[in-house]
């Protein structure tokens, strides 16, 4: 155990203990430690510009109610497992660095939270994410997600930039809230999930194609700006009767109180191909948001372009809802008809 001394590593240390505990004190130095049989972390700092390194098949366990901090340019590399558990934080400081290719889980309500000097960064390639905790979890290290981001419990809050090129994922029941800082989408990022997305009060810089297909995505504040298109309700759909087998995109319906009637199954005369180009080429409406062809029923030659998608959703609405229905049918520039 590490138990309230200093750990100085200056070259490369190799621990093979069956059992390794940091329970107070520091671990500094510019060597790279290997913790070959994994590592729990109650209590102390990591601290100088050398590497903690989780390889693959192994856990560091960061519990105990008491914050561990990473400080000065110190990097904890992850190729295994990294759980964060019980209620202390993970604090970072003066640059230090989590480079994350494993699995970083939380599971708990503990948060990432920066405490001083230049800001900490979390680069993630693998997994991170909040799997139990049914409160909020936020950090505040600028984060750079290339795969994926998961909130399975409780609140997820990002509040701090970053630049994205992964997935950011939210279950059924949780939220991922994007707070604060320059949150760059760029070539490759998705939004998916059956729970709730929330800008609220974050910049959303879109730079690409960006697909969204979360259940629920809701705008409460903030700014989304960007010279890309983010869209709403992607979907691929098998290509009939292709050989060898091809895949197309299509828009279905998606976004808030979508009635279960407007089917979005592959087939349906509510999912329409999404890379054909008609007559109108809008940004993204509300109940029915997606981009080209969204209010194209089919392709029918008398239909393709203009507002037919909309008139018919409409027409569907009151025809489903009889007298208990109620709608608006608004005409804006550069959104066209949006039925609600």
């Amino acid at each position: 155990r590490l138990n309230g001394a200093t750990m100085t590593v200056t070259g490369d240390l190799q621990v093979s203990a069956w059992f390794f505990e940091f329970v107070s004190g520091t671990l500094n130095g510019t060597g790279t430690i290997t913790f070959n049989t994994g590592l729990v972390w109650t209590d102390g700092t990591m601290t100088d510009a050398g590497t903690t390194f989780i390889p693959l098949g192994q856990t560091l366990t960061v519990s105990g109610a008491a914050n561990k901090t990473l400080n000065a340019n110190r990097i904890l590399f992850n190729d295994g497992t990294v759980l964060l558990s019980g209620a202390g934080n993970l604090n970072g400081s003066n640059a230090a660095v989590i480079n994350n290719a494993g699995v970083f889980d939380i599971q708990t309500d503990a948060d990432l939270d920066y405490v001083g000097g230049a800001n900490p960064t979390f680069n993630n390639t693998g997994t991170l994410r909040k799997t139990a905790g049914a409160g909020v979890s936020f950090i505040e290290y600028p984060l750079n997600n290339g795969n994926l981001v998961r909130a399975s419990s409780g609140n997820f809050e990002l509040r701090a930039k970053g630049a994205h090129t992964g997935q950011f994922d939210a279950g059924s029941g949780a939220f991922i809230d994007y707070v604060s800082g320059i949150q760059t989408l760029n070539s490759g990022a998705t939004v998916t999930g059956l729970g709730t997305h929330r800008l609220n009060g974050a910049t959303i810089t879109v730079t690409a194609a960006v697909p969204v297909s979360a259940v629920s995505f809701e705008f409460q504040g903030g700014t989304l700006n960007g010279t890309g298109t983010i869209t709403f309700g992607s979907k691929t759909c098998p290509v009939p009767g292709s050989n060898p087998p091809a895949t197309t995109r299509h828009r279905a319906p998606t976004g808030w109180n979508v009635p279960a009637y407007f089917s979005a199954d592959c087939g349906s005369r509510w999912v329409v191909a999404r890379d054909t180009k008609y007559d109108t080429i809008q940004y993204p409406a509300q109940l029915y948001p997606a981009t080209d062809d969204r209010y194209v029923v089919g392709h029918d030659p008398a239909h393709q372009g203009g507002d037919v998608w909309a008139t018919d959703a409409v027409l569907e609405i009151m025809e489903q809802e009889g007298h208990g229905w109620s709608g608006i049918f608004v005409s804006l520039p550069g959104v066209d008809k949006a039925a609600h």
